[in-house]
């Protein structure tokens, strides 16, 4: 979740692996999935932007939390 603590993605983690254990190859590639969910996000909001003027929460036109959102898990993936 964005803006929400690490922790609630860890427990998250945690259930889901009661429930199914992941292999060892999807467990490296965790970095690399948020990174590209985060990109993805991005490229939503600033679509939404180009299509009506602003994004879903409001007139602001900057994408820097996202931006450093997006950093975040591409230097966790080690892409950056």
């Amino acid at each position: 979740y964005i803006g929400e603590s690490k922790e609630i993605n860890k427990n998250f983690m945690n259930g889901y692996r009661e429930i199914r254990k992941p292999k060892k190859e999807e467990e490296e590639l965790y970095s690399l999935f948020f990174c590209i969910r985060h990109l993805h996000i991005i490229c939503g909001v600033s679509k939404s932007v180009n299509i009506i003027g602003h994004n879903i929460t409001g007139f602001n036109h900057s994408l820097d939390k996202y931006k450093k959102i997006a950093y975040e898990a591409g230097t966790n993936a080690g892409l950056i």
